[in-house]
């Protein structure tokens, strides 16, 4: 009964976190501290600058990792707290994990590569708490936010497979996302491989195997009486199943069995010397190849939506800079007000703003603050609302004032810059213009336009200068 307590204790803390990290994702909380410590969005913000916080957030996460194992991934990453209410569908019988080691090194080695060179995308498709922050952005959206269930490439893409792809996982082997696919488990799991508190099996083991079915992660070994502590969640399912209190989660002096046999009887070669060295080789060989490697794939994945001419939040400064960093986690789409932050429409490159039904809200700098990665930078408000995000230019042969001879000003009321005005035209009507140089691309007037297509329509620029 006290071994199912802890258990329990373990579930309902996750579950907490699990609460709180979805208040905070939504906006029904101010505190945003804990999108702040997700260990994925963290480490992007690092590369591109580092600061004081950050490191230190950093430094005690793996610190409390080496000391207590993946405690992260057994009660604060929200993405695994999911996977193990999704286990909950499936039935207990064992099924074969298998240890994968070479393809989660792989996986971790390619995303930190191509994070050391500048762009952040397989954290983007990989990292836990992007692929949280996506599912429950697509959910409000489509769910909560009226939004239809039209088929659609981006339904797929955006709604579709983020939720499913982790359902299916864990049916098919439970947690092996956590320990084969995510890059940050695999760098958690390096750390706690040397943990000092682990789950660990006492002498008191009869063999009975349970611990084994019922492991989420395949790290325990009954037979041999080994816990791969690099695999383990600290889950505490094992303990829970053990029927005679065999499998405990404490250090190495508390352990009336050797876990470990000597390292020449696994034909694992243990030496900390060498894992130094290949960590140090890693770090000077990710600085050159991996710059190389994502400028060359960020340049061809980048090319389908500059095609389209996409408009970034403000903040996001240019599209090269948005696309290094923007892990698209949706949390600054799940934040906006009026709702015009979407997912890439290709599925590879960043959110952008989308006019259609509202504009950029001229008194919020919500995405701003909320932002997890750093891909767009904070800003006041002062700041945004001189912050040239693109340009309104009309169409005037679209517009009804000439196409119809209907008075309409709706453009010019709605404008927060007072960039639009109406100009006496050649026949004597006043025609409405922008003036370029006030605009900061809002897209109020876009927006609000009563005409289809819209006569007034903002182009995305280069650069996110300050405006006049």
């Amino acid at each position: 009964m006290k071994r199912k307590l802890y258990e329990a204790i373990r579930f309902l803390i996750a579950f907490a976190f699990l609460a709180a990290t979805t208040a905070c994702v939504v906006g029904m909380c101010d505190s945003t501290w804990l999108l702040f410590i997700q260990p994925g969005p963290l480490w992007v913000r690092l590369v591109a600058g580092v600061t004081a916080l950050g490191v230190s957030a950093a430094i005690v996460l793996l610190v409390a990792t080496f000391l207590f194992g993946r405690f992260f991934c057994a009660a604060l990453c929200p993405f695994g707290t999911c996977q193990d209410i999704f286990g909950m569908v499936r039935s207990r019988r064992k099924t074969a994990m298998p240890n994968l080691r070479w393809v989660r090194y792989g996986i971790a080695g390619v995303s930190l590569l191509l994070l050391a060179g500048g762009w952040a995308i397989l954290f983007r498709y990989l990292d836990p708490f992007s692929r949280f922050g996506a599912i429950v952005g697509s959910l409000k959206e489509t769910v909560l936010g009226g939004g239809d269930f039209t088929f659609s490439y981006d339904m797929i893409w955006n709604w579709l497979l983020p939720l499913l792809i982790p359902v299916v996982l864990v049916i098919w082997k439970r947690r092996i996302y956590c320990v084969s696919l995510c890059p940050v488990g695999t760098i958690f799991g390096v750390a706690a491989k040397y943990s000092i508190w682990r789950m660990r099996i006492q002498g008191t083991c009869d063999g009975c195997g349970r611990c084994d079915a019922i492991c989420p992660t395949g790290c325990v070994d009954s037979a041999a009486k080994l816990v791969d502590a690099e695999r383990c969640v600290v889950c505490m399912k094992c303990a829970s199943a053990c029927p005679n209190g065999s499998m405990i989660y404490a250090s190495a002096g508390r352990v009336t069995f050797r876990q470990y046999p000597e390292d020449g009887d696994l034909g694992v070669d243990r030496s900390r010397r060498k894992f130094l060295l290949a960590g140090f080789a890693l770090v000077v060989g990710a600085m050159g190849v991996g710059r190389i490697l994502s400028k060359t794939l960020r340049s061809i994945a980048r090319s389908a939506d500059n095609a389209r001419g996409l408009i970034f939040p403000p903040g996001a400064v240019d599209s090269e800079r948005f696309a290094r960093q923007c892990t698209g986690c949706q949390v600054c789409a799940i934040n906006c007000p009026t709702g015009i932050i979407k997912p890439s429409p290709s599925g590879f490159g960043p959110v952008h703003l989308e006019y259609s039904h509202n504009g950029c809200e001229y008194n919020c700098t919500r995405c701003n603050a909320i932002c997890p990665s750093g891909a767009l930078q904070p800003l006041n408000l002062v700041d945004k609302q001189w912050l040239k995000i693109g340009e309104a230019r009309i169409d005037l042969p679209s517009c009804r004032i000439v196409k119809d001879g209907i008075t309409c000003d709706l453009c010019v009321k709605a404008c927060p810059k007072r960039a639009i005005f109406i100009a006496e035209g050649s026949d004597g009507f006043g025609v409405p213009e922008v003036a370029a140089f006030h605009c900061i691309g809002c897209g109020v007037c876009q927006a609000i336009c009563p005409v289809e297509p819209k006569a007034i329509i903002v182009s995305a620029v280069e650069q996110q200068p300050m405006g006049f």
